[in-house]
């Protein structure tokens, strides 16, 4: 396997790989998120909008509304989420660092991604509603993979890492993915009780999320000729796709 120190990795493409790589020293935040937000507790949302990405929709009679979603945990994000968190519940001195440390040490020389997969009933354009049960065919068998540039790696860890259903659509809606990182306990505020799934087992509308880590190390070499990352999901009949340009301040 493939071994390189941090000085090495930045040496293959500096920037690109930089935004990748959790370190001891948290990063400079981007300038769509060092600018003052609307509101204290937007900072969040902002970073969470920057590394989202929709791969999957579902149409619920009026709309096609996205259901599936990536994330690229990003080192700029996490330290985010703990900037806002600082600032919201007045931390004392030291506190941001000290949890800083507890995300980035388990993060060392990994790509992390979150991804929401999700099913639902189709709805019947003849009786104009929901009907049947949802399939989760394409979830429970599919692939995932990394393409930096045209160079494909496959993952070194997958984890499912959530399971729920529910009798409603609103159930794919805000899940709070970060909370499932490594040490991810230090993202909860103060007074909210960690994510929990469903009480609805049997419910038509069901969830999945998977943790996809890749080898920051195999990557780095590639990302010297390319800023641009593609993660992949295979299955039988489709392929869903999250994009992103690492050299770009909005990705």
């Amino acid at each position: 396997m493939l071994t390189l120190g941090i000085a090495a990795l930045l040496a293959a493409g500096p920037q690109a790989v930089q935004r990748l790589t959790f370190e001891d020293q948290p990063p400079a935040l981007p300038a769509a998120l060092a600018r003052p937000g609307k509101s204290d507790r937007s900072l969040t949302n902002r970073a969470m909008l920057m590394v989202q990405r929709p791969i999957g929709s579902w149409f619920d009679g009026k709309t096609k509304k996205p259901i599936e979603f990536a994330w690229l945990y990003l080192p700029e994000f996490a330290f985010a989420r703990l900037a806002n968190l600082e600032k919201i519940e007045h931390w004392h001195p030291g506190e941001l660092e000290r949890r800083w440390l507890r995300v980035s040490r388990p993060m060392r020389n990994r790509i992390a991604f979150f991804v929401q997969l999700a099913a639902a009933p189709k709805f019947d354009l003849l009786r104009m509603k929901t009907e049947g049960a949802s399939s989760v065919e394409q979830i429970e068998n599919c692939r995932f993979m990394l393409l930096v540039g045209d160079a494909r790696l496959d993952p070194v860890h997958v984890e499912s890492v959530l399971e729920s259903s529910s009798s409603g659509p609103s159930l794919f809606e805000n899940v709070p993915w970060y909370q499932f990182a490594p040490n991810g306990e230090v993202f909860i505020k103060e007074f909210d009780a960690p994510y929990s799934p469903s009480e609805v087992e049997d419910g038509a509308y069901k969830l999945f999320l998977f943790r996809v880590d890749f080898d920051l190390s195999r990557a780095a070499p590639l990302l010297g000729t390319t800023d641009q990352i593609s993660l992949r999901i295979l299955s039988r009949s489709k392929e869903r796709k999250a994009v992103y340009r690492l050299n770009s301040g909005s990705l």
